[in-house]
């Protein structure tokens, strides 16, 4: 996605914030394949289908949004 940094930022807290319709379809998908390769290049899943269906499970349970709202919180301290 080409936008700013705001627009970024909006787009992403939609994201892991569970949005899967319109503008958010190719985005969301773009984020599990990303997280997805993370995760298996990182040994949490034995191969990339698992990682897929890790990172939707974290996205969808609201884990992800937690932990960036966590990052948020701890490099706004500084």
């Amino acid at each position: 996605h080409a936008g700013g940094a705001t627009e970024n930022a909006r787009l992403i807290r939609a994201i892991l914030q569970g949005k899967k319709n319109g503008d958010f379809v190719a985005a969301r998908d773009l984020v599990i394949i990303n997280a997805a390769a993370a995760l298996y290049l990182a040994g949490v899943a034995t191969d990339l289908r698992q990682a897929a269906g890790l990172a939707h499970e974290s996205i969808d349970s609201g884990h992800a949004a937690s932990k960036l709202d966590a990052l948020i919180r701890e490099t706004n301290r500084s």
